[in-house]
């Protein structure tokens, strides 16, 4: 019981940073840290939540899908608002504990009101960055500049910054185009750099990078590169 009851403090207090960091971010002081010396210095870790959060906060149940309810790419292409493939074309901005990055589009697969070669920003899905480390939720990773990516995206809940977007799913959110995509399991909080992270898509906690995961993610991510293939 008392595991429990800390388990839903924690995941509580998650949710509250993460709207705190997005609606409040555009309202503050935008600056620009050195994030060359930030990604070799910060390690990457990760914290997980629970299905509690989004009973509590519907805000969040309207714009991430929980991993569950994926069985095909198809429920996260029904779920998103917009499918894009993107370049991100400049370092992230990082203010508090939100972490902002910009992407131009390159192709549209499903979206409104967007434009080819148009600027959105994305951000990432953190809890906290401090210099020794960057809290990531639920293995979601970090994009790199100068990647392409195919992204999966909702509008951010009241978002002060205008096309600013959250990914739709923290696992399957973006994928790699420009390189393979990859992904890392058997992950030991803490071990690795932010930098590190750029590598992978997704990262699995030890608890976590079991047999049936990991084949259900590797389905997903061929279905949804032949959702490409078939769009191109």
């Amino acid at each position: 019981m008392k595991k429990v009851l800390r388990r839903f403090i924690l995941t509580t207090i998650i949710l509250f940073v993460l709207i705190v960091s997005v609606t409040v971010y555009g309202k503050s002081q935008i600056k620009h840290i050195d994030y060359h010396n930030y990604i070799e210095e910060s390690t990457y870790s990760i914290i997980t939540y629970g299905e509690s959060l989004y009973k509590n906060y519907p805000e969040l149940k309207k714009c991430v899908i929980q991993d569950r309810n994926i069985n095909m790419i198809d429920d996260l292409v029904k779920f998103s608002e917009d499918v894009l493939v993107i370049d991100v074309v400049d370092d992230p901005i990082i203010h508090g504990s939100a972490i902002v990055n910009t992407g131009v589009i390159q192709k549209i697969i499903k979206g409104k009101n967007l434009k080819l070669n148009e600027k959105i920003q994305i951000y990432d899905l953190v809890l906290d960055t401090q210099a020794s480390f960057t809290l990531y939720l639920d293995g979601t990773t970090p994009l790199q500049k100068g990647g392409q990516y195919l992204v999966f995206l909702n509008q951010a809940p009241h978002p002060s910054i205008p096309e600013s977007y959250l990914f739709s799913n923290s696992k399957f959110g973006h994928i790699r185009l420009d390189k393979k995509s990859s992904y890392l399991k058997d992950y030991e909080n803490y071990s690795i750099s932010l930098k590190d992270a750029f590598q992978y898509d997704y990262v699995f906690l030890e608890e976590d990078s079991k047999d049936e995961s990991i084949k259900k993610y590797e389905k997903i991510i061929k279905e949804a590169i032949d959702l490409l293939d078939n769009y191109s």
